[in-house]
Parts: C-alpha cells; structure tokens; sequence
C-alpha cells in the first residue's frame, strides 16, 4: 500500500502511527509519500519502507537508519537532511532537489545508488562509509559540494564515484581536507578551492581523469593512489 504523511499525530515523527494515513508506521512493503511543506524526521529507531517520495517543498531528516528496496525520490525543492546512521536497502536515490549531510556523526552509505541532478551538500561532516559497492553518480547538471570538513572512504566492496558535473570543495579560507578512498571517474569537472586538500591516498582507490575531465582550482591534489589522465 502506499501510506501517505498527514501530520495528523501532531508531531514530525515518523514512528507516530497517527502521522500517517494507513494509521501505521511504513513496512518495508509500504510505498511512502511526503506532501509539500511537511517535515517529517527518523529518531528513535530504524525506519523500513518500499519506496519514498519527498515531493516538493517537504523535508525528510534522517538521524538514524533508513532501509528503502527500491526508489528514494527527492524531488524540485524538496531536501533530505542527513544528520548520522545508515542509508541502505539495496535502491536507489533519485535526487532533484538539495541533499544536505550535516555534523560530525558517521554516515554509512550501504548497497545503494545515488544519482545526483542537483545538489549534494557536505558541511562539515566527518566519515561518509561506503560498505557492499555503493555508486554515486554526479550528473551534468548535479553539484557535489564539500565545505570544510568531510571525507568520503571505502569500507567494503567496491564504491564508485561517477562525475559528470562539478565536485567542490570549499571553505572560506580556513584550511581542511577531504579524503577520498574509492574509484573515481571524472568526466566533469573537480575544483579544489585555494587553502583546500584532496587526498587519494589508498590502493582501494583510483582517480581517472577522462579526456573531457577537468582538474582545477588554487587548492592542493595529494595524490599516491592509481591516478591516470591521458
């Protein structure tokens, strides 16, 4: 069934039955739909669902695990907040919207694709894990954006990064780092800000630079591991 956010608990917990219109919490079997101008945010507990749409102008927080099969959906002006836990289930996550990663907690992104139209956003985040072969997939059109703080590590498996876009790292002049330990394909463009690092330095990972790619900026490049652009 699809179960729809009323807010009719009161509150913005996902865990209030009340909050949705089947009077339960999402199954894993539950398709699972956002309205505009609502917030809804997962706390207390793992939450399960089919699939999820954030239509737009709604906001969904996540501050604990999330487990999806099939399509996490963000759609035009709509934002997923991601504060600390686990994104997995084996889906994908189709975002048109804004994806903001916030705080030092750790962030584990499992088994899951995430494709990028519009913007992802890292600010001053710690450890994003990358367990049992995630890909992200930055489109023409997505930015993926770290400021200040933030690093993206292999954990298992075998994650890649897909560029075709524009990769960032910025931070109003105070000078941070940002590992990357997985396979990176850039077709885009990487634009490292001035007083700004970006580590490969793992045998887990690869930096291949396309004939279209383009590697920029007034910040530094530390790399040791395979790195290749013709």
């Amino acid at each position: 069934q699809t179960n729809i956010w009323t807010g009719n608990g009161g509150d913005s917990n996902w865990f209030n039955a009340a909050n949705w219109s089947a009077n339960s919490i999402p199954s894993s079997a539950d398709d699972v739909l956002i309205a505009s101008a609502f917030t809804v945010e997962i706390e207390a507990n793992t939450a399960n669902s089919s699939s999820i749409e954030l239509q737009n102008s709604a906001t969904l927080i996540v501050n604990n695990n999330l487990v999806f099969s099939n399509e996490l959906t963000i759609d035009i002006n709509a934002t997923l907040d991601w504060i600390s836990g686990s994104i997995s289930g084996g889906g994908s996550i189709q975002n048109e919207g804004l994806i903001n990663l916030t705080e030092l907690s750790e962030k584990l992104l499992v088994n899951t694709t995430l494709n990028n139209n519009n913007i992802v956003q890292a600010f001053n985040i710690g450890f994003i894990r990358l367990n049992d072969s995630p890909t992200i997939n930055n489109s023409e059109t997505g930015i993926f954006e770290i400021m200040g703080t933030g690093s993206l590590t292999h954990q298992t498996g075998s994650p890649v990064f897909n560029n075709d876009g524009l990769v960032k790292k910025t931070s109003a002049g105070i000078p941070t780092s940002t590992y990357m330990i997985f396979e990176m394909n850039n077709y885009g463009i990487i634009d490292i800000e001035d007083s700004q690092t970006f580590l490969f330095l793992s045998p887990l990972g690869s930096l291949t630079n396309y004939e279209l790619g383009r590697i920029q900026g007034f910040g530094a490049y530390d790399i040791t591991s395979p790195f290749v652009t013709p």
